[in-house]
């Protein structure tokens, strides 16, 4: 995509909700689908056509560790895989600098790990990585 009047879309234009509230101390976020993608063959050596099966969809999410506490909070055990499904928003693009809106929806989004991993950075603030289920994810 282009960029308009020199501007690019990018992280300061940013926005993440989780479970309906606006995340600040987010710093990474993946999420991508794959799909199954098969040539079909009949007679001679040449495809004749293609299948399609499963897609697959994959996420993780970086957090700092005040924004994990929080999703901790929730869940009836202490454990992130225990806290209720939610789903995640991602938007980016500033209309003032006539940019459009993108909107992603990771739907039914679950924690899988629950663990943490503490390290000197350049930032010095505590971040950690969950990875993500997800049913779907809409491409608005």
């Amino acid at each position: 995509m282009a960029s308009i009047n020199g501007i690019t879309y990018n992280w300061s234009n940013l926005t993440v909700n989780v479970d309906g509230t606006s995340i600040t101390g987010i710093t990474a976020i993946t999420y991508k689908e794959d799909q199954t993608i098969d040539n079909v063959y009949g007679a001679g050596t040449q495809p004749i056509g293609r299948s399609y099966g499963k897609v697959t969809p994959t996420a993780s999410i970086t957090l700092l560790l005040e924004e994990v506490e929080k999703i901790r909070a929730k869940s009836p055990t202490g454990r992130l895989q225990d806290a209720p499904v939610f789903d995640i928003i991602v938007m980016y693009g500033d209309t003032s600098k006539g940019q459009k809106i993108v909107t992603h929806r990771l739907r039914n989004a679950q924690i899988k790990n629950n663990g943490q991993t503490a390290k000197a950075s350049d930032s010095n603030s505590y971040e950690v990585e969950l990875e993500l289920v997800i049913s779907g994810i809409e491409w608005q």
